[in-house]
């Protein structure tokens, strides 16, 4: 897995939560976040960004220590989010159409 595996929006956002990490660098899915020097204030700005722009709600997932350990871990966890909220969604889609109908 490449950056383009993911939106170009969370490559965006992981460098924007670490500026000192060169833009020749590329961002794998086996980039320890925390070597690529993602910080603790970098961790609430990751969070805040994924939430706003992916709409999921990171809170349950915080406990994980794993999260953030690489690019991959926390992209494959926003994106399970993704897929969760997406299902509920469609079911509760569905089941508004089955008391209407």
């Amino acid at each position: 897995m490449s950056e383009a595996d993911w939106p170009q929006e969370f490559t965006e956002m992981l460098r924007e939560a670490m500026p000192q990490l060169p833009l020749e660098t590329v961002l794998a899915p086996d980039t320890s976040l925390r070597q690529a020097g993602l910080s603790s204030l970098g961790v609430v700005t990751i969070i805040t960004a994924v939430e706003d722009e992916f709409d999921v709600d990171l809170t349950s997932e915080l406990a994980d220590p794993d999260l953030f350990g690489t690019a991959g871990s926390l992209w494959s966890r926003v994106r399970a989010l993704r897929a969760e909220r997406t299902e509920v969604s469609l079911r509760a889609g569905q089941d508004e159409r089955q008391s209407h109908g």
